[in-house]
Formats: C-alpha cells, sequence, structure tokens
C-alpha cells in the first residue's frame, strides 16, 4: 500500500493528492503498531522532502502541513512517534526534524527567493499560519499528555535521556568525520 501511496502523492492530480494522503493518515491512525518502519520512512522520505523541497507546489505543501496537524492533534500520536523514533538508537529523529522543520515554516521558510515561482507571498502566510497552527496543537498536546499521563516515571524518563545523548554524541562524532 505505502509504495503504491508514495507513486500516488507524486502525481499532478490534486484529489489524487489529497486522497492519498487521507489514506496515510487512516493507516498511521488506526495501523500504526503494524507499519512503524514504514510511516517513518513516509515522513521522513517524503513529507519532509516535499516540505524542504524548493520544487514542491504550494498545494503539495498545504496538504502535507494540513495531514501533520492532524497527526499532532491526536492524543497520544507525537509520543509515540517520538518513542519510536527519536527514542530508538537504530531511528530517524522524526519528531525533531518535524518540529524543525514546522518552526522554520512559521517563521517564514518559504519567503526567500528561491520559493517564489511557486508559492506566492499569499500562500506563503497561509503555510506559516498553518505550520503555526500545528506547533500550537503539539503543545497543548504536550501539556495535557503530561498532566494525564501515567507512564512517564523517572526510569523512563532516565532511559530516554540516556538514548537521546548517546544519538547526540553519535551525531557530533559522524559531524566531526566529516
Amino acid at each position: 500500500v505505502l509504495p503504491n501511496l508514495t507513486r500516488t502523492t507524486m502525481q499532478n492530480d490534486d484529489s489524487t493528492l489529497k486522497t492519498s494522503l487521507l489514506i496515510f493518515l487512516n493507516i498511521v491512525l488506526n495501523f500504526r503498531k503494524y507499519f512503524r518502519v514504514e510511516i517513518g520512512i513516509f515522513i521522513q522520505d517524503v513529507f519532509l522532502e516535499i516540505l524542504e523541497s524548493v520544487n514542491s507546489k504550494f498545494i503539495f505543501k498545504y496538504y502535507i502541513l494540513q495531514i501533520l496537524t492532524s497527526l499532532v492533534e491526536e492524543k497520544t500520536l507525537p509520543f509515540e512517534l517520538f518513542l519510536n523514533y527519536d527514542c530508538r538508537e537504530d531511528s530517524s529523529n522524526i519528531c525533531e526534524k518535524i518540529i524543525d522543520l514546522l518552526v522554520k515554516i512559521s517563521q517564514g521558510k518559504y519567503v526567500k527567493n528561491i520559493y517564489s515561482s511557486l508559492i506566492s507571498p499569499a500562500e506563503e502566510e497561509e503555510l506559516r499560519k498553518d505550520a503555526s497552527q500545528a506547533l500550537v496543537h503539539l503543545i497543548r498536546g504536550c501539556s495535557i499528555f503530561m498532566d494525564t499521563s501515567e507512564f512517564i516515571n523517572d526510569d523512563t524518563s532516565r532511559g530516554i535521556k540516556d538514548v537521546i545523548k548517546k544519538k547526540k554524541a553519535i551525531d557530533e562524532a559522524f559531524g566531526r568525520f566529516n
């Protein structure tokens, strides 16, 4: 399903893109425990690449921001993504990348001249608003989750911090090596 979804997402038909993204959203919301690896690859290699690309049209970026907003609005999903990707040594820091990109977009990433042929100032403003809205939903969700969650305890917190520290050390080593 996901390879076909990826191929369909790259088509120029807006209705096909919208339907494909809704299928992906439903897969994440209803079957995420079966597709952990595929979801991570899809978010990183499709969603984030399209949002970063200077060649992607406004409508692609807009729909993807809508899906990301829907994902962060889910009660536990941002934390599941964080625990399944950012807190695992063998996974990429997907949540960190999503948050970094949302911050860049909300601060005016698409104002640069390289985006001017595909994104108008009004469209850029819409993307900034949507990215800011996603960040607000994420912060609210974090607050609610932390207030109501019995999952987070000192041992879990310490384990998460250890993995993150180890991953940062590895990233720094890669940086020095390169």
